[in-house]
């Protein structure tokens, strides 16, 4: 499945953040420590994010990702909602 985070980060007033994405946070956090994951697919999936905020991936690796986005102690609360509703969503949608 093919998941677009290309969507900029709210901030609590729903104003988008003038720069970062909430795939450019996801791929902050995949390259900090992904526990659970394989390096090597965490590092693809970075690359893909920061490339372009999109990732190709299966719905164990979705799991493996939503766990880690979960259990994140660098991330704000603000940012893992928006990233595990996106998650949710898009899984849902394929």
């Amino acid at each position: 499945m093919n998941i677009d985070l290309r969507l900029p980060v709210k901030t609590l007033k729903g104003e988008d953040h003038p720069t970062e994405t909430l795939g450019s946070m996801l791929a902050n956090e995949l390259s900090f420590k992904a526990k659970g994951m394989d390096p090597i697919k965490a590092f693809n999936i970075a690359v893909a994010l920061t490339g372009d905020g999109a990732m190709e991936i299966d719905l164990s690796d979705l799991k493996l990702i939503e766990a880690l986005v979960r259990g994140s102690e660098r991330m704000t609360t603000l940012v893992q909602g928006q990233l595990l509703i996106e998650l949710d969503k898009q899984g849902r949608e394929k």
